[in-house]
């Protein structure tokens, strides 16, 4: 959805905000094969954010 909404491309890096996050794999910047591969919630929070907004 991500994708097709434009939000991300294959080139987006997810910027981790220095704040723990749960999981140590979580805690560093993704991109969207990381995101999907470790399940990285934070990532998700913040693309349905910027969905809801677009």
């Amino acid at each position: 959805m991500a994708f097709d909404a434009e939000i991300i491309d294959q080139k987006t890096i997810f910027k981790w905000d220095k704040t723990p996050k749960g999981m140590e794999i979580w805690n560093s910047n993704h991109t969207p094969k990381t995101w999907m591969q470790f399940s990285v919630v934070w990532v998700s929070q913040e693309i349905t954010q910027k969905n809801w907004i677009k």
